[in-house]
């Protein structure tokens, strides 16, 4: 029971969370760096898709090798240094012009 509930967890969030975070942040990263309207529109056009499947890439076997594989005291310090890694290409591809 604990294994499906798990997978139905990264499920949710992969479907659910990770296309209207991604987003958001990209269209809120163009706004603060001064791109007008059209200029955020075509920058997402361009780099939500490429963030989306490198977030699929990436955070599904995160995940699923946390759940299986790490003790659970140490999950969080797992998730958080693959998030530093995950929020510095963010921020790349969110200033990349």
């Amino acid at each position: 029971m604990e294994i499906i509930c798990q997978r139905h967890s990264v499920v949710q969030v992969e479907v659910g969370f990770a296309p209207c975070f991604l987003g958001t942040f990209l269209s809120i990263s163009g706004v603060l760096n001064g791109l007008t309207v059209d200029e955020n529109i075509a920058k997402l056009k361009r780099d939500y898709t490429d963030a989306l499947i490198s977030n699929y890439y990436l955070w599904p076997p995160v995940q699923i090798a946390n759940f299986y594989f790490v003790p659970l005291h140490h999950r969080l310090a797992v998730v958080q240094i693959v998030a530093v890694v995950w929020n510095c290409y963010l921020s790349w591809k969110a200033n990349k012009m």
